[in-house]
């Protein structure tokens, strides 16, 4: 659970802080707003996932199952994994530099 006060008092402790944003009770606020706005969006995104295949077969455009709810997750997730690996061998091999 992400915890907005918590996360608020930790940065005010190590002297952090948001530009902009005013330590303690501020921070928590803009914390938790901005926090309802990403769940707000990936929900949003994650039903459309859900609609979606249900009007592509209903149009005859296509009756694959990659194109199922299930099959687009599955496939996001997989292009993420494989950025996350490639970004990482990218930051691995700027540092065989320096060994």
């Amino acid at each position: 659970v992400f915890n907005t006060d918590e996360l608020a008092e930790n940065l005010q402790k190590q002297g952090a802080f948001i530009q902009g944003i005013r330590p303690g009770k501020k921070t928590a606020e803009f914390l938790r707003k901005a926090s309802f706005k990403l769940t707000a969006v990936g929900a949003i995104f994650l039903a459309f996932l859900a609609v979606l295949p249900g009007l592509l077969v209903k149009t005859d455009f296509v009756t694959t199952s990659i194109f199922s709810g299930t099959g687009l997750i599955i496939v996001v997730g997989a292009v993420i994994e494989i950025k996350t690996q490639l970004e990482s061998m990218i930051v691995a091999k700027s540092y065989q530099k320096y060994l």
